[in-house]
């Protein structure tokens, strides 16, 4: 719980996320690849940092996700993939 709001374990995501992406018809794909933990954001001092969802690109996907960071003026561009 944080804060009243049930979320995962470990983590500041809150489950009704989870809940929003399905309900939204995207996959549980989608939302693991969107959730980057934000602890990773710590990692990057003095640079600032922005997840998917907080830069606004949530369900955006390969070659539009990068024409949407080009276009908004990032300079690098870090992904995440899960672990097979």
């Amino acid at each position: 719980m944080l804060g009243g709001t049930p979320v995962f374990r470990g983590t500041r995501v809150p489950f009704q996320a989870l809940l929003d992406y399905l309900e939204g018809g995207q996959t549980l794909d989608d939302f693991l690849d969107e959730c980057v933990p934000r602890k990773l954001k710590n990692s990057f001092p003095g640079h600032e940092c922005q997840t998917v969802p907080e830069a606004g690109f949530a369900g955006k996907k390969n070659g539009e996700l990068l024409y949407l960071a080009d276009r908004a003026g990032f300079e690098v561009f870090v992904t995440v993939e899960p672990w097979s």
